[in-house]
């Protein structure tokens, strides 16, 4: 009979590796390359060899490493499976992090070579800007909804934390979780703060396509802030409650949902690239 606590510590990790590891790099790096070709390529007409050579380039470096890290992923959790132990012979939850952490590494990579990218274009851009009559404050910017959603989340993280302040279960931390939610909203509002500072776009002439690079930016970590408060009330309603098995399923799904969300990042606005193919 299939035991889904027994089961999932296995089926999970390995789920989470080809995902991670493999599916979302290849489609980041095609998105990359339709990037280049479909926006910087018909934009820049002057660029297209410096363009060319840097794409060829990432390539020789994006292979290998992607390679590596999903053969060196399959390889950890094909092991724990076989010796039925725990992800590195340590701790599945904590494995599973690892495993987020080598993920990220190709999506950095490209993140990187999508900013040398725009700075490839930034030099054949020309020097006379345009810019906005009215600048945008960095609210306009924001979705109304996403920010409810995210203000709604919190009450929802606090309710529960003072819930089970009352209900303990073994292992709750107590308030101790609102400090850890104190440090993840740090993090958040600094990322939105930075992404709206932000000069990395220059190269893109018209300040409505800056500004919606931009708020698609912010609006998809609203979208991350959010999951991830949801995530951690629910984590604390599946330590309290008989659903502990599915624990490991919830905080890999969580993982994975960021690393796509990451993954998406790297692409433009569609009125954007739609701009670039027009005279």
């Amino acid at each position: 009979m299939f035991n889904f606590q027994s089961e999932s510590q296995y089926f999970v990790p390995m789920l989470q590796v080809l995902v991670t590891l493999g599916l979302v790099p290849i489609i980041s790096y095609l998105r990359y390359l339709y990037l280049a070709k479909a926006f910087a390529c018909p934009a820049f007409p002057a660029a297209k060899p410096a363009i060319a050579k840097h794409t060829n380039n990432s390539l020789k470096v994006f292979m290998p490493l992607t390679f590596a890290c999903l053969a060196f992923g399959i390889a950890v959790a094909w092991q724990a499976q076989s010796n039925q132990s725990e992800l590195f012979n340590w701790d599945n939850q904590a494995g599973l992090m690892v495993l987020f952490f080598i993920a990220a590494l190709p999506i950095l990579y490209i993140a990187l070579k999508q900013k040398q990218l725009y700075a490839i274009l930034l030099q054949y851009t020309d020097t006379i800007r345009t810019a906005s009559l009215k600048p945008i404050k960095w609210y306009q910017l924001l979705s109304p909804s996403l920010v409810l959603a995210v203000v709604a989340a919190q009450l929802l993280f606090v309710s529960t934390v003072f819930y089970f302040k009352q209900h303990p279960f073994p292992g709750f931390a107590g308030y101790a979780n609102l400090l850890g939610a104190l440090l993840l909203n740090g993090v958040f509002i600094t990322t939105l703060f930075t992404i709206y500072r932000s000069n990395q776009f220059k190269a893109i002439k018209l300040p409505e396509h800056r500004q919606a690079i931009k708020s698609k930016l912010l609006d998809v970590n609203l979208v991350i802030w959010l999951v991830a408060l949801l995530n951690l009330s629910l984590t604390l309603w599946i330590s309290g409650t008989q659903w502990v098995e599915y624990k490991l399923l919830v905080q890999s799904l969580y993982l994975q949902f960021v690393i796509v969300t990451m993954a998406y990042t790297l692409t433009l606005p569609a009125s954007v690239i739609k701009a670039a193919d027009q005279p």
